[in-house]
């Protein structure tokens, strides 16, 4: 009764370690959709399907579990929670060789981070040529999700394509699983290893690279997958069979400031079955991408033909397409009905109809996703497919009826336009404004302000607003205005412009036409005054004569606490007089300081005690010059506040004098792209050699009237700043090197020890490691190849560890092997050290692990043939202990006695024997029969907390 007791216990044990079998798995995939924006409770569906008809075998097939286990994971692969039971809630059996199931369950994240959610299951359909034992090989497939309250609501990417796709034998394979981000994120796609468990990948796999026949096109066939629209490409298969990949659909939320930040993904195994056919595949051709303002009617024709004349079916997929996806939906029509997926002769045309609501408004385009499939007789089976992806953006449509009113008296814009007619779901009108007018109309997908037309913004109001009032507007500027409409992220989007208004103040009071430095002391500077009566006084003429005087401030502009000093007067002005009124503001220190302007206005000014305030003209500034040190140059940045404009329009120019402030020359010039400042980078300079510079501003008022009333003013206004010298030297730190590792095929891995890892970086973000530009700043730091003395190498073995430099090169070397190591995992990084000695901060850690293998055979022969006489882990091409630091291994009887114990040998090299008293038949050895075993495997890893693994399993001893 004992034993029999022990025989259930230890039956009990060895389940423990299987799975439910259902067999057959053919791919799978897991998403998630957030329930509630305010708790993280999210529904979770795993679609598992099967192949229910035994493809190139025999025999029948287990039928999909009645209940599913789904684990998820959070830091370092901890497991958070395990979820037993998850019900299948739905099972279509309509294909007639693959069932669907669909499992779904809700659960609560327990707060922010990182989560894996992951399934696996035995066993996957024994037809996969490209994995070794796959009858014996688990499905797993797992979805990471990141939660992040400052980043909003996210759900995981959906994908609508079925995952269960047939190929030809010798034609081009296309596939596309129709994935879209329900919050409008971004979404990559790329190719992984299918895996049998947590970091696991499945066994012996091989990448469909190894299975190509000639391109459909002719010459060398190839395999990929496009990284922004999804289509996998198989050009051609040259093997019949099932073979199975995995595709990573990854997630990136585009933040305000333009970065991309992970969000997380979904990881889809698929299958792909390849029959032997005499078909050829039809061609479909869709229209250029394009964008459409919401409420517009998009009418596009799609047109597919079939050389072999077979009849073809349409599918379209896509966002817009999904049940949950907002009316109006696309409508696909035929010979002018709807049309209902019916076989068409060749060619055939379909037109596809569309007018988005304000809802499907986003930052990225929507995939349309046409697949076409013929229909072959039996005998030229498979059908095929083509498949093209079209791409449609839904912007904001243009405000309407903008217009624009002037207050002269206050000196205002006041600027009013209809309701936007996409309120409410928008954000936020943008008010834009630029210098002079007309402009030109944007162009098609040419969002917010047009592009390259100087626009500028001042302002925003909510999207519910119907007017805003311009108060920086500048008298005598004639301006360009617009307005566009931006839409809440993370969907994000921007309306078209609004139709331009222009406008301008009127000239009713004096208007400043230079203030230009013309000599640069501390003591002894001076600077060059003109400006322009006013014309234009549209609430009544003041009595003349006019009087003015001239007031001058510190700083760039007019602010609190600034005192004025009057610097020149002038009484009984005629009006009618068009000549400019000069003067020169001189014993100033312009070397160090920076100046502005007023001019106030009188009337009836026949002498002092009779003139009358009348108004005051707007500040005009010097302009200042300033440098800064960058490696390699000289950076000169220049500032002024006038009231005209110095836009792109008309250049800047730089003069440089070398040793002294004379004998300038006209280095270069900059169109500026800033409305009150200028940079320049000047690269041709020695360290430790003296430069002078300055710089001239040109610009205008942009307005008629003006030019045809001083006919005698020369057009664009020219201002110096003043003269400012600096000698070139390296105070700043390199930036990071952009690090990277040669990747580890696991599945082809050949090193033998000693092992060695390869690292390469670049020095700057465009990935050119030697770019003839001035250093670049940012984040406190420069992208400066040109000046760097070495690079540091750093080296920790596993996770837990410190870093320590191992090494140093030289600055024009980009690539170091570390050699000789007894294991390649580890992480590195790199820091760059220029000629000043600056060292930088470190790089980005990039870390690689060990290619972890371990399997045991199911049966061996210890007869002293030499033949499969130990039991011991199997070592090729593709298996190797070499990165095993250490084996406990121990075996039971089917008793549930422990037979022997061995934890001195990584290989095991069992020969069948007992290491207990009384357990032999003779001389030690163990009878035939079947064993049950437990190998303790501690393994050499990157993050010492995964390094051991335990093994269970059973062996038959034959004698």
């Amino acid at each position: 009764m004992k034993i029999f007791r022990f025989i259930i216990l230890f039956v009990c044990w060895f389940a423990s370690i299987s799975k439910t079998w259902a067999t057959h798995l053919q791919a799978g995939q897991i998403t998630l959709t957030r329930l509630d924006p305010i708790s993280l409770t999210y529904r979770i569906t795993l679609i598992v399907y099967r192949d229910k008809v035994n493809f190139f075998g025999s025999g029948a097939t287990a039928e999909l579990s009645e209940n599913a286990t789904i684990v998820i994971y959070g830091a370092s692969n901890q497991v958070v929670s395990r979820l037993e039971n998850v019900p299948l809630v739905n099972l279509d059996t309509s294909d007639p060789n693959v069932d669907v199931g669909r499992y779904e369950t809700t659960y609560t994240f327990p707060g922010q981070g990182a989560f894996k959610v992951a399934f696996s299951e035995s066993y996957r359909n024994a037809c996969v040529v490209n994995m070794l034992s796959p009858d014996q090989t688990d499905l797993y497939v797992e979805t990471q999700i990141i939660i992040n309250q400052f980043l909003g609501v996210n759900n995981s990417p959906v994908l609508l394509a079925r995952p269960v796709d047939y190929a030809g034998l010798g034609q081009k394979f296309l596939h596309n699983p129709g994935a879209y981000d329900p919050d409008g994120d971004s979404l990559a796609f790329k190719l992984v290893t299918p895996q049998s468990g947590l970091n696991t990948n499945v066994r012996g796999y091989r990448e469909l690279t190894n299975f190509l026949g000639p391109a459909e096109a002719g010459g060398p066939g190839s395999f990929g997958i496009s990284a922004t629209q999804g289509t996998v490409t198989w050009d051609t298969p040259n093997t019949i069979g099932c073979f199975n990949i995995a595709i990573r659909v990854e997630e990136w939320r585009r933040t305000p400031n333009g970065t991309y930040i992970f969000l997380g993904y979904v990881v889809r195994d698929m299958q792909i079955i390849v029959r032997n056919s005499n078909n050829r595949r039809p061609i479909v051709n869709v229209p250029n991408n394009i964008c459409i303002a919401a409420n517009e009617n998009l009418t596009a024709s799609i047109t597919a033909s079939d050389p072999d004349g077979h009849c073809m079916r349409y599918e379209f997929t896509g966002q817009m397409f999904d049940a949950s996806a907002p009316n109006p939906k696309p409508v696909i029509t035929f010979s002018g009905g709807n049309y209902t997926n019916q076989c068409l002769v060749t060619p055939a045309t379909l037109t596809f109809n569309w007018n988005p609501s304000c809802a499907y408004i986003r930052e990225r385009p929507y995939q349309v996703i046409v697949k076409v499939t013929d229909n072959p007789p039996p005998t030229l089976q498979p059908a095929l497919v083509d498949i093209k992806v079209w791409e449609i953006t839904v912007v904001g449509p243009k405000p309407q009826n903008l217009s624009a009113n002037v207050d002269n008296i206050n000196d205002f814009i006041n600027l009013t336009w209809s309701p936007y007619v996409c309120a409410s779901q928008a954000q936020e009108i943008i008010i834009w404004r630029r210098e002079g007018c007309p402009t030109n109309n944007p162009a098609v997908c040419d969002v917010g302000a047009p592009d390259g037309q100087g626009y500028y913004e001042i302002g925003r109001v909510p999207a519910t607003a119907t007017s805003f009032t311009d108060r920086t507007a500048r008298i005598g500027v004639v301006y360009s205005y617009r307005i566009s409409a931006i839409f809440p992220r993370p969907k994000g989007g921007e309306s078209y412009a609004s139709d331009e208004v222009c406008t301008s103040l009127a000239v009713d009071v004096p208007i400043f036409t230079k203030v230009d430095v013309t000599e640069t002391s501390a003591t002894t500077g001076k600077v060059r005054v003109e400006f322009a009566q006013p014309f234009q006084f549209p609430n009544g003429t003041p009595p003349a004569p006019f009087g003015y005087k001239v007031y001058r401030g510190e700083g760039i502009r007019p602010a609190s606490g600034v005192t004025y000093a009057e610097v020149f007067s002038i009484l009984n002005v005629n009006p009618a007089d068009t000549a400019l009124i000069r003067f020169t503001d001189d014993n100033l220190n312009t070397r160090d300081k920076q100046y502005h302007y007023r001019i106030a206005f009188f009337a009836n000014a026949t002498s002092e005690a009779n003139k009358v305030f009348r108004d005051s003209s707007d500040a005009a500034s010097t302009v200042r010059l300033d440098i800064q040190f960058v490696s390699s140059c000289l950076r000169l940045l220049w500032k002024y506040d006038v009231p005209w404009g110095n836009n792109r329009r008309f250049n800047h120019d730089i003069f440089r004098a070398e040793g002294s402030p004379s004998g300038f020359v006209d280095i270069g010039d900059y169109f500026p792209t800033f409305q009150d400042s200028g940079i320049f980078d000047d690269s041709n300079v020695l360290l430790q050699s003296n430069y002078f510079y300055y710089t001239t501003t040109r610009g205008w008022y942009f307005n008629d009237a003006i030019s045809n009333y001083y006919q005698q003013l020369i057009i664009p206004f020219v201002n110096k700043s003043q003269i400012n010298s600096g000698t070139p030297r390296d105070v700043i730190k390199p930036c990071p090197p952009i690090l990277s590792i040669a990747e580890i095929d696991c599945n082809n891995f050949r090193q033998t020890p000693p092992f060695f890892n390869r690292l390469t970086w670049v020095n700057d973000n465009s990935g050119n490691p030697a770019p003839a530009f001035c250093g670049n700043i940012g984040d406190g730091c420069e992208f400066e190849p040109n000046n760097i003395a070495f690079f540091k190498i750093y080296y920790k073995p596993n996770l837990k560890a410190p870093y320590t430099e191992i090494a140093q090169v030289a600055g024009n070397i980009f690539t170091f092997d570390h050699t000789n190591l007894p294991s390649l995992a580890g992480c590195y990084a790199v820091s760059a050290v220029d000629k000043a000695g600056n060292e930088g901060e470190k790089s980005n850690e990039v870390c690689v692990d060990n290619c972890v293998t371990f399997y045991l055979p199911n049966a061996f022969t210890p007869n002293g043939d030499l033949i499969n006489d130990v039991f011991k882990p199997y070592e090729n091409d593709a298996y190797s202990v070499a990165f095993v630091e250490k084996v406990e291994f121990e075996v039971y009887n089917r008793w549930g006695k422990r037979v022997f114990f061995r934890d001195n040998d990584i290989r095991i090299n069992w020969a069948g024997n007992t290491t207990f008293a009384g357990d032999s038949d003779s001389g030690g050895n163990l009878p035939a029969g079947l064993y049950y075993y437990v190998a303790r495997v501690r393994f050499i890893r990157l993050n010492p907390d995964e390094a051991e693994q335990v093994y269970k399993g059973w062996v038959q001893i034959f004698r």
